[in-house]
């Protein structure tokens, strides 16, 4: 008898889950996104514009005539906000999209970052295990590393885990679990050596990425900031920018109208300059213009 009932119990948890996820969740295709854009990504040819927002979808958008829609990318969904997308990246050759957000199941510490083949929209490797939902996405600019940011919050207190996973076979080659709080941008100098990341946890962070090799294998290499600071402008760094000869950094605030620009000595930041903003809006978006 209460082998019998261990069934039913079991059957009573299982069925639930195995038809929520066989079932197809329908969505109305509009042709543009239909909620908020939380991520771009510009290619080198600044031709492919890839976006990433909160209705499930990537969507790539071709620059050199009229906008128009390339393709949408859609990773595997689930109810509520499971599927919702808050990074992207394209690689430096263009062909690949990588995308991530609430993609993946957090309390299974398997959180994924999903890679399409951006020609052909096909799914071509899924990058799971992750402990948190992704934030920030970058490709290196040489194309050897990909990014990967993820952060939650455990009650009161908010954590992030950076990792670097080697290109083109995405082997996990180091990370740094030493955050505070979330991290909002992960930015590549264009020399692909090193790697700037803003946190909310007030510091600004730069990691000398050239000497790592083929890694000797798991686990990751502890990979520790060469030099980390707390930008003049606020507490909370969100958006950063390399100069094109990687000798300056810029750093936006959130919702703060304030620049801060850092100095880039070796693998050193110091606070360089503040230009006048004054009504200007916050800085989360930057770039350099030559």
């Amino acid at each position: 008898l209460c082998l019998g009932w261990a069934v039913v119990l079991i059957l009573v948890a299982v069925l639930p889950a195995l038809a929520e996820t066989d079932e197809p969740i329908l969505r109305m295709e509009v042709g543009a996104h239909s909620a908020g854009i939380w991520s771009i990504a510009l290619g080198p040819s600044n031709r492919i514009l890839v976006t990433g927002s909160e209705d499930k979808t990537a969507r790539v958008w071709d620059l050199s005539g009229r906008g128009e829609l390339m393709r949408t990318l859609r990773p595997p969904v689930g109810e509520g906000e499971e599927g919702q997308i808050f990074a992207v990246a394209l690689s430096p050759d263009e062909k690949t999209v990588a995308c991530g957000g609430r993609t993946g199941s957090f309390q299974q510490q398997d959180v994924c970052v999903y890679l399409f083949d951006r020609e052909t929209g096909a799914l071509v490797r899924r990058l799971g295990g992750l402990p948190g939902f992704v934030q920030p996405l970058a490709y290196s600019r040489d194309g050897r590393f990909l990014a990967v940011v993820t952060g939650a919050r455990g009650g009161r207190a908010s954590w992030a885990v950076m990792r670097l996973y080697r290109v083109p076979d995405y082997t996990l080659a180091a990370e740094d679990r030493d955050y505070g709080d979330f991290v909002k941008w992960a930015e590549f100098d264009p020399a692909g050596k090193r790697l700037a990341t803003a946190s909310f946890d007030g510091f600004v962070r730069l990691y000398d990425i050239s000497g790592l090799g083929v890694p000797a294998g798991p686990p990751p290499r502890p990979l520790a900031p060469a030099s980390r600071i707390r930008p003049a402008g606020g507490e909370r760094p969100w958006g950063l920018a390399f100069s094109p000869d990687g000798a300056l950094l810029a750093v936006g605030q959130h919702y703060r109208p304030r620049l801060d620009v850092l100095a880039v000595k070796g693998n050193s930041l110091e606070q360089a300059y503040s230009p006048d903003t004054k009504g200007g809006a916050e800085g989360q978006e930057i770039d350099f213009r030559t």
